[in-house]
């Protein structure tokens, strides 16, 4: 643990300390502000190992500069303020390139006309071979300056004539797949506004294309030798290639790439690296990914020969042995898994064809930690290159050399950028980020795209101009931080940060956390959108075992109990896209995680369940629904519930409870008690069955304030099938004047209700919230009727502090109670202003116009839930004034003292500063526990703290 305070930096200006209190911290930062005799209190609590060294030194004497600033220069306090000074933008302008990449190539064949150029199974082709099926196919397609023009081929040595021959005659070339879906080529080819189609024969009669566009098979074309090149020369910044990408909304994006920005990523390459006519590359991507066009036009500008694998086994690893050791592959370029299929495929075989590797070049996706000191295992006299960028940028704008792997990183970093390009930072202000502080990336400099052809929306959205420099800046959606050595470290994708539960999560730091397990060898971590539930997918080394508990109870010792994900799945392999990146959509959603749906389907059989099933359907967005489905198992919770019950009431003309879902869950039982009309009658007032089965003795859970117990369903299933949960809900739930009058009457009811059910044998009681409060003063009344309570656990209770003055209601604390915590995170982040106005706004309106404003709100901030806000007005209305009453009741409420000893959860993270954890150990004559969980006050009764809470749970019961 770090301590840091003003005192040590000799800011006497700010007041000298006078007292302090220094303990362990349950965050990772706790900050300690305080004004004493006029002078400013300030100090810092931090857990050390969880901050990279310097890190809090330098953050600390920052803030320390900046309260220096707030104290002397008064004009601070009403303008944006620079925690550090500015950085330029960029250090210097790109240097123009006049190449292009065609002439790179035409420029090599009067050096080695002989040499061996293109190598496939069918055909090998030199350097003036190539060059000669170039000239007599761009001779044939004559002038085509600025038109696109579709390359749709398999893999082969075809593809390389037909772009080649594209460029010299100023065309645009459009790589497509034809293993693509017909609609999407298509589109691809209608949206290019392509005039010709360059294919081979085989695909003739397999493929159908617009018949607006003629095609042209190059294989059929007769070469004449030794022709002068054609020579239609196109301008550096005219395009040379549109590379269709995948969109955000399902319609490929073209991305335009100038020979310039080309040109310019491929000499540094080649300089950088010192490709020459001595290296041999095995191309192994795609043609339609832009990997391909450093595999083509890069090495034959450095004179260098292709390697082309046969279309049928492009993604079989032993082919690529096979070639490598054929042909004495020098350079690899790919994506870290097919290198990691390589090498599996080598060790599993006992091949090692890796001698000849002089330069492994590894981009498009995470680099797994591990994955470098295998490669250097089997070809130690290997570079291997990290690199990246996107496709908006020619390929690769950012490179790193991996030479030593710090055993502290959680990734390999990005590194900096390569020649002519510009990586950056940028805060939401568009100004450089401070060393370790996230960000967005940005690219800038000679490689960028044009934009995407024909989409002017797009490319507006994505490529800005920055308002200070006037650069053009392409937006990444990356996130990144520079680090101290000029280096910067990749963050993954700012759409792979979630909102789960409140919390912010970068699903890229628990990936990298989970490789740092030995057993660990890919991992993918990924959300159900539906349920917000954390999936991590997991392959494993080989010939190495581990339970997925084991998994968890490791993360459990590295990141916080929100962060662990509530279900783990164990792959062989993870499917793959064509490119060779993991195919996140085609990973499977775990059984359990899914809506459980009954194996038969059972239709509704009257008026009643047709209605209930149109409305379960339109409640969970599922086109068919069994009258046997179980609304817990589909996904059900408290949200849905709420609106469930609502729209029951209003198409019913009924007024049935919440709680009626736990004893009619399915259409079939919930419908029959409609058409019997005994709901009502035939639901206790109090007890509710959450989870009866089971053969372990009963957990008795005692309702919040608000009265609601369906806040222990998550509790429940995470307990396990074999632990019955009953939970205790308040009488008053459909009239808020039918409550107790005391929380001391409330027990002796609650008492009474848990003994009818278990009459004899030692009681297991919970509570959350109000629940826990509760809990004590019914401990009590079984401890008097001479009763054992084994087990009593209070999560995050409050009491009323003695010091509380006469008890005034605060309307956002019962509104965030009624609203479940949904406005939580947005109400905290309110300034004391902001919050004393709206609460003002609140105070004097009845209970109607307060949740009708609040709902308001909750939409004006994009905060509200579709279910929530499709409940009825009056069912939160009851449950805002029995809130109320609640709040009244814990005021006026002196816990008893009690023999039973108290295991006690708290949130790690109070919602109101003021409010200190109560000292529940001078209650009872026993011993207390406490344990602390990652949450605040209404997340930690959610996935996954519940996982942690049942875990724990089954150590006291």
């Amino acid at each position: 643990m770090g301590n840091f305070s003003q005192a040590d930096l000799e800011y006497n200006f700010l007041g000298e300390v006078v007292y302090g209190i220094s303990q362990t911290p349950q965050v990772s930062l706790e900050h300690q502000v305080a004004e004493h005799n006029g002078s400013l209190i300030f100090n810092w609590d931090a857990v050390e190992a969880l901050f990279p060294i310097g890190m809090l030194d330098e953050m600390f004497t920052v803030y320390c500069n900046l309260l220096e600033r707030l104290a002397q220069e008064d004009e601070l306090w009403t303008v944006p303020i620079e925690l550090l000074t500015s950085i330029p933008i960029h250090p210097h302008p790109p240097i123009p390139q006049t190449a292009l990449l065609h002439t790179l190539f035409f420029a090599q064949v009067s050096q080695r006309p002989q040499q061996q150029a293109v190598i496939s199974s069918d055909r090998i082709l030199t350097y003036q071979e190539l060059s000669d099926r170039v000239t007599e196919l761009a001779r044939q397609l004559g002038d085509r300056s600025e038109v696109a023009i579709a390359i749709i081929m398999e893999k082969g040595w075809k593809q390389v004539v037909a772009a080649l021959a594209i460029l010299a005659t100023g065309g645009i070339y459009v790589p497509i797949d034809p293993g693509l879906p017909k609609e999407r080529i298509w589109y691809c080819l209608q949206q290019a506004q392509v005039k010709l189609i360059l294919t081979e024969t085989s695909l003739v009669h397999s493929l159908e294309y617009p018949e607006n566009i003629p095609t042209l098979c190059i294989d059929s074309l007769q070469t004449s030798p030794s022709q002068q090149p054609f020579q239609q020369i196109p301008k550096p910044t005219d395009l040379a290639y549109i590379i269709y990408t995948s969109g955000s909304t399902g319609t490929p994006k073209g991305v335009m790439i100038t020979h310039e920005s080309a040109v310019n990523t491929i000499l540094d390459i080649n300089e950088r690296f010192r490709i020459d006519s001595g290296d041999r590359i095995l191309a192994i991507s795609a043609f339609s990914f832009d990997l391909s066009v450093y595999d083509i036009f890069g090495t034959l500008a450095a004179g260098g020969t292709i390697v082309i694998p046969d279309a049928a086994n492009i993604k079989e690893p032993s082919h690529w042995s096979e070639l490598i050791a054929k042909h004495q592959i020098t350079i690899w370029n790919s994506v870290p898994a097919f290198m990691q299929m390589l090498i599996e495929y080598n060790l599993n075989h006992s091949q090692v064809i890796f001698n000849t590797f002089r330069l492994v070049l590894l981009s498009g996706d995470w680099i797994p930690l591990n994955l470098p000191a295998q490669i250097q295992k089997l070809s130690p006299q290997a570079e291997i290159i990290s690199l990246g960028g996107a496709t908006e940028a020619a390929i690769w704008s950012i490179y790193y050399p991996i030479t030593q792997l710090d055993p502290n990183w959680k990734s390999i970093p990005y590194g900096k950028p390569l020649k002519n390009q510009y990586i950056y930072v940028l805060n939401t202000s568009m100004k450089k980020c401070p060393v370790w502080v996230t960000g967005e990336l940005y690219i800038g400099g000679m490689g960028l795209a044009k934009g995407y052809w024909q989409d002017e929306e797009k490319t507006n959205a994505s490529f800005i101009i920055h308002s200070v420099t006037k650069e053009k800046l392409y937006k990444t959606g990356d996130l990144g931080r520079y680090l101290p050595d000029g280096n910067i470290e990749f963050l993954g994708r700012e759409d792979f940060q979630v909102k789960i539960n409140g919390y912010r999560i970068e699903l890229g730091e628990i990936e990298a956390t989970l490789k740092q397990h030995p057993t660990v060898k890919e991992v993918v971590v990924t959300t159900i959108s539906k349920t917000q539930q954390l999936i991590a997918y997991i392959v494993l080394q080989l010939e190495l075992n581990i339970t997925t508990q084991e998994i968890r109870s490791f993360l459990q010792t590295k990141l916080p109990a929100y962060m662990i994900p509530s279900n783990f799945v164990l792959l062989a392999s993870f499917p793959l896209t064509e490119n060779g990146k993991v195919d996140r959509q085609a990973l499977s959603i775990p059984k359990g995680t899914q809506p459980e749906l009954t194996q038969t389907f059972t239709p509704p059989r009257n008026q009643v369940e047709e209605l209930l099933i149109t409305t379960w359907m339109e409640l969970f967005q599922l086109q068919q629904i069994s009258i046997y489905d179980n609304f817990f198992a589909l996904g059900g919770h408290s949200f849905l519930a709420l609106q469930l019950i609502s729209k029951i009431n209003h198409k019913f003309q009924t007024n049935i409870p919440l709680s009626t879902l736990f004893y009619y869950p399915t259409v079939a039982e919930l419908g029959n008690s409609l058409i019997q009309n005994h709901h009502t009658s035939l639901i206790p007032i109090t007890l509710i069955p959450i989870q009866p089965q089971g053969t372990q003795p009963p957990l008795f859970c005692i309702h919040p304030i608000g009265g609601q117990v369906m806040v222990y369903q998550h509790l429940a299933t995470c307990l396990g099938t074999d632990q019955p949960v009953y939970a205790l809900q308040s009488r008053a739930l459909n009239n808020s004047l039918d409550e107790h009058n005391s929380i001391e009457n409330m027990a002796v009811e609650y008492a009474k209700i848990i003994r009818q059910h278990q009459p004899h044998g030692s009681y297991h009681l919970m509570g959350w919230s109000m629940g826990g409060v509760i809990a004590v003063s019914v401990t009590k009344e079984l401890e008097q009727q001479g009763c054992k309570v084994d087990f009593l656990g209070l999560v995050d209770a409050f009491l009323f502090p003695d010091s509380t003055p006469t008890f005034t209601p605060n309307p956002l604390y019962e509104l965030a109670l009624v609203f479940g915590g949904t406005f939580v995170d947005a109400l905290m982040t309110l300034d004391t202003v902001q919050q004393q106005q709206l609460r003002e706004q609140l105070i004097n309106l009845i209970s109607v116009e307060r949740l009708q404003l609040m709902m308001n709100w909750g939409k004006s901030q994009n905060l509200l839930p579709k279910e929530l806000s499709e409940v009825s007005i009056e069912i939160l209305q009851k449950q805002l004034e029995l809130t109320e009453i609640h709040q009244k009741l814990l005021k006026n409420h002196q816990p008893p003292q009690i023999q039973a000893q108290i295991s006690i959860w708290w949130a790690a993270q109070q919602l109101t500063p003021k409010l200190t954890r109560s000292n529940w150990s001078q209650y009872t004559i026993n011993a207390t526990y406490t344990k602390i969980l990652d949450g605040n006050h209404f997340t930690i009764m959610l996935p996954p703290c519940t996982t942690i809470l049942a875990q724990q749970l089954q150590e006291y019961i």
